[in-house]
């Protein structure tokens, strides 16, 4: 089945505008059948580890082409999706990213209208719902990322990811106290990263005691 295209871009325009059909799937990264039978030959094609880690494309010479077509197949594929927000966001990749999205003439469909067609294609898949927050985060669309954030810690109350990623986002929004309360969570299942706890002790704010 075809997804719809949903949302908006950043800038105000229809992600409809950008709509196409994709040649393959779409199927739901998150089906075991699908990963099974459907997943090995688009990412032995498109999503090798050249393309998933940017050092360049597997059909052409920047990762995007084969970024799009993962994500064609698999709308809320979560690497790849991942892959194209740092393309997008980091400044490693900003001449290539702005030349792919920014033209007046482009056909190609930003990251928010991939990401929007992925939690429409897959609303409870929560993972979609973090990386939307997570690019909106970076993009400086904060209620955007904390409405994102919200509704995947419905779908996952007690993930330590969307629980930290949703604290880092409230100490930019200066609310400290309610951070701490989400670096708790993260951090009594083990989270990993540092950045949020060093982050909010540097404002006076401890998470431990």
């Amino acid at each position: 089945r075809e997804t719809a295209w949903p949302g908006e871009t950043l800038d105000g325009r229809a992600c409809s505008q950008f709509a196409y059909e994709t040649g393959y799937g779409p199927y739901d990264y998150t089906n075991p059948r699908a990963r099974r039978e459907k997943l090995p030959v688009v990412e032995k094609f498109h999503f090798t580890d050249k393309v998933r880690t940017l050092r360049g494309g597997k059909n052409s010479s920047t990762p995007l082409g084969d970024l799009e077509y993962t994500i064609g197949a698999f709308p809320n594929h979560h690497q790849a999706l991942y892959s194209m927000i740092r393309y997008a966001t980091e400044e490693g990749y900003a001449k290539e990213s702005r030349r792919a999205w920014n033209t007046t003439n482009s056909q190609s469909p930003p990251p928010e209208c991939y990401l929007q067609r992925a939690t429409a294609f897959a609303p409870e898949d929560d993972r979609t719902r973090l990386l939307y927050g997570i690019f909106m985060h970076r993009e400086g669309a904060l209620q955007q990322a904390k409405a994102a954030y919200k509704r995947a810690l419905e779908i996952a109350p007690d993930s330590p990811e969307i629980h930290y990623n949703l604290g880092l986002l409230l100490l930019d929004m200066g609310k400290y106290s309610e951070a701490v309360k989400h670096a708790r969570k993260a951090y009594e299942q083990g989270y990993p990263l540092r950045s949020l706890r060093d982050q909010l002790a540097a404002k006076g704010y401890r998470i431990d005691g």
